[in-house]
């Protein structure tokens, strides 16, 4: 089974589309299927919660999916927000952060959410078990942008390269310092 996430922007639900190998016939006789990586003809789409204001950044680690929300109605992006998650089979949405400031998007392993904060220069963490957010480092230089985590980093991109800080927590580690990121702009 293919997970997917929807989010229509500009409204307050998200959506979990499960797609497995589903199949329809095609006008021209034969059948069409998604479960080669083509694309969907039929899936199941689940809501999984209503009411979240100006839903942004998605993420899922399979077990728990996770996204931001903005009190701003003009941006999902700009503005102080949540991050919010739950269980991919459903259940009541839990903050696990509430004062997120332009926090967009999202990494996850099976632990904690991880989550940019440019107008903070920082990188933040907080467990899926919702017991705090956690700074893991703060007074960047270059506003973060993207963040990624493997079993041992959370990386990030800034205007002058590619960091990296445990995560647990420690000095960060830059990468690459001569990336150039000029013509690439940011989206959820």
């Amino acid at each position: 089974m293919k997970l997917a996430f929807s989010m229509l922007l500009g409204f307050s639900c998200l959506a979990l589309v499960s797609t497995s190998a589903c199949s329809s016939s095609s006008p021209g006789g034969g059948t069409t299927s998604s479960g080669d990586g083509g694309p969907v003809v039929s899936a199941n789409v689940t809501t999984l919660a209503t009411g979240q204001k100006n839903p942004g950044g998605i993420v899922s680690n399979g077990t728990n999916v996770s996204w931001t929300t903005c009190n701003n109605p003009e941006s999902n992006l700009n503005g102080p927000g949540s991050i919010m998650t739950m269980p991919v089979g459903g259940g009541a949405p839990v903050a696990l952060a509430t004062n997120a400031d332009n926090a967009a998007l999202l990494a996850t392993d099976n632990t904690n959410v991880y989550w940019t904060a440019p107008d903070d220069n920082a990188i933040l963490k907080a467990p899926i078990a919702n017991t705090g957010e956690v700074t893991l480092v703060k007074n960047l230089v270059n506003s973060p942008l993207g963040v990624a985590v493997d079993a041992t980093n959370v990386y990030w991109v800034t205007g002058g390269g590619i960091q990296s800080v445990p995560i647990i927590g420690g000095s960060k580690t830059e990468i690459d310092t001569k990336l150039s990121l000029q013509g690439v702009y940011q989206t959820p």
